[in-house]
């Protein structure tokens, strides 16, 4: 299918940066909100905790500024998808002829309907890292994360999480970029001086 391989890098990447900077957790696209999580029931009121401690964490934010961060890469892996796929600039001239706003528009209306829905699954989110915390952490472990995120430090740290997520992915995108064309020469160089000169 057109544009799902760069939509679905796009949306790793943002999830990547949301997990980073909320101690990483998968989320199942079906996963829910329950008190039990195989055959480890959590109690009622440690998964209320741990939800607490969800809230108070800035994971709502940070959820946002993810979203916020995939918009763009959505509209330009869109973009981009129409003239690297097979059967793209067919497709990106039917779209540019018949949807009101073109094909800019196309893209802007599904970067914007993707955060829509992609917004309305938060509680998802929520509800898995409220797991987490519930099944890692002790009650008394819950007390004293939310009675530090609460303090002023852990206020300016939680502010920070953000910049600290995006300075790890481009230190991560640098080091990989640097890493892969040092790699690719080292490999490429016997293959090279075993072919003969034309």
């Amino acid at each position: 299918m057109i544009l799902s391989g760069t939509i679905k890098k796009t949306i790793h990447a943002g999830l990547s940066a949301f997990a980073l900077s909320l101690a990483a957790i998968a989320v199942p696209a079906s996963a829910q909100d329950t008190a039990s999580t195989g055959d480890n029931a959590i109690a009622p009121e440690q998964l209320a905790a741990a939800r607490e401690l969800v809230d108070v964490s800035g994971t709502k934010q940070q959820f946002e500024i993810t979203l916020d961060q995939m918009r763009p890469l959505l509209f330009n892996n869109v973009m981009g998808g129409f003239t690297t796929q097979e059967g793209g600039p067919e497709l990106a001239a039917l779209i540019e002829q018949k949807y009101d706003g073109g094909l800019n528009g196309f893209a802007e209306s599904f970067a914007e309907q993707f955060s829509e829905r992609f917004r309305a699954r938060f509680p998802v989110f929520r509800g898995r890292l409220a797991q987490l915390f519930a099944r890692e952490l002790s009650p008394e472990e819950i007390a004293s994360v939310k009675s530090f995120v609460t303090s002023p430090v852990g206020r300016k740290y939680v502010s920070l999480i953000p910049a600290i997520a995006a300075h790890m992915n481009q230190a991560g995108e640098e080091a990989g970029d640097e890493i892969a064309v040092s790699l690719t020469q080292e490999m490429l160089q016997p293959i090279l001086m075993e072919t003969p000169a034309s």
